[in-house]
């Protein structure tokens, strides 16, 4: 029997969950500097003393909008009924992600967040998406030694991670010269094309 939390808690909960939804829908339309904590709590629908109940600077919540992004991540690949290698969700998810930054703005909002907040943006972050890898990817490495796969699968984990950052700093440079839908196309499909380089270099050693 499922254990029921007490009508405040939920409510608690819900609330954590319309302040992160609100602060990244703000973040992706007019960046991280330009985003209040007030406009925050009015696009939540909430006062602002609730939002600082469950955070207290505007750096921890944009922090908690990463991590529900991981956490997002993390339920696909562990997904019992998931279809496709490690590989195909990662491009999945990066696609999804990006389809959805570049839908605000033509991105503007998105590239205007990066550059705000990218100093920043936690270590630990990208490290916990490649491990996310590194895990799922074990599976598909075709490579009886246990050592040996685990080590191949922390570098295409790695590759992939490396990919994501090159392409996103190399759109960052050149936003500004971009317009619209273009800007949009250029990134979704440069995001694929970074994870098709990837597996068509360690082909030889994914299980098909």
């Amino acid at each position: 029997m499922a254990l029921e939390f007490p009508a405040r808690q939920k409510r608690k909960a819900a609330n954590r969950r319309r302040i992160v939804a609100a602060a990244r829908d703000l973040f992706l339309e007019q960046g991280y500097d330009t985003t209040t904590l007030d406009a925050i709590a009015d696009q939540a629908g909430l006062h602002v003393n609730t939002v600082y109940l469950h955070f207290r600077t505007k750096l921890e919540l944009a922090a908690a909008t990463d991590e529900e992004g991981l956490e997002d991540f993390r339920a696909m690949l562990t997904d019992p009924e998931r279809k496709g290698s490690a590989i195909e969700c990662w491009r999945g998810y990066i696609h999804n992600a990006a389809s959805e930054a570049m839908s605000k703005n033509g991105g503007q909002g998105y590239f205007q967040f990066l550059r705000d907040y990218r100093g920043n943006h936690p270590f630990q972050l990208g490290l916990q998406y490649r491990r996310l890898l590194t895990d799922a990817l074990y599976d598909d490495v075709d490579i009886e030694d246990g050592y040996e796969r685990q080590e191949t699968a922390r570098v295409i984990a790695t590759a992939l991670w490396g990919a994501l950052e090159h392409t996103t700093e190399y759109a960052l440079e050149h936003a500004a010269n971009t317009h619209g839908q273009a800007m949009a196309f250029d990134l979704v499909t440069s995001l694929s094309e970074g994870v098709d380089r990837v597996e068509r270099l360690f082909k030889t050693t994914l299980r098909n």
